[in-house]
């Protein structure tokens, strides 16, 4: 016999069910993480029936895998939609995990997909679409777009252009996971469908 279990989708439902929890429980050692937005939104989409026609400003035109050869270049648009802040380590230290992404068996190089603006000659975002041919479905990891070009609608007609090329190949159904609601919700704009939420818990040891 299977359970089904409804997950809301709204956030102060989410956070007043783990905190009446908590105190059912009178665990006094574990609480929500301080960062209360940290938890982790499973998202789908059914692409079967839709279509999908990425429009890009001027200025700017997608590429995949094999047109950009540099590892230090791709890397680069990923590193910096998650870190902004941070330094940009050196070359060496992304190229032995690219070199593995591209050994992943699932690994298709039409389906990373960079976006580059051209009057600056930089690749400023990147999502990898994982396609498993077997039962017809994807996955989008890694999705990141450099902070300069958030809130254009790039990162949107990204996704757009992945799913495009997904359904080509005959996808049916692809899923995502958003690591705080600013992201559950961008994803909600692209079509995705949140249906559970994995939450953070902390203990004082």
């Amino acid at each position: 016999m299977t359970t089904n279990r409804s997950y809301s989708n709204d956030y102060e439902k989410i956070i007043k069910f783990l905190e009446e929890a908590h105190k059912e429980n009178n665990n006094q050692d574990f609480d929500i993480s301080e960062d209360k937005d940290r938890g982790t939104y499973q998202n789908y989409q059914y692409i079967n029936s839709k279509t999908f026609d990425p429009v890009l400003p001027d200025g700017f035109e997608f590429a995949c895998h094999y047109d950009v050869k540099d590892d230090y270049v791709r890397q680069y648009a990923v590193h910096k939609g998650f870190h902004p802040n941070d330094e940009f380590p050196a070359p060496e230290a992304y190229v032995i995990p690219f070199l593995n992404t591209e050994k992943a068996p699932m690994f298709d190089g039409n389906l990373e997909i960079m976006l580059k603006d051209k009057l600056r000659n930089k690749y400023i975002g990147m999502g990898i679409f994982w396609h498993n041919r077997a039962t017809n479905t994807a996955l989008l990891e890694p999705m990141s777009i450099h902070p300069e070009y958030q809130c254009k609608n790039l990162g949107y007609n990204l996704v757009q252009e992945g799913l495009r090329k997904l359904k080509d190949m005959g996808a049916e159904k692809v899923y995502v996971e958003a690591f705080n609601s600013k992201r559950r919700n961008f994803y909600n704009k692209c079509g995705f469908i949140t249906y559970d939420c994995v939450w953070n818990w902390t203990k004082n040891i």
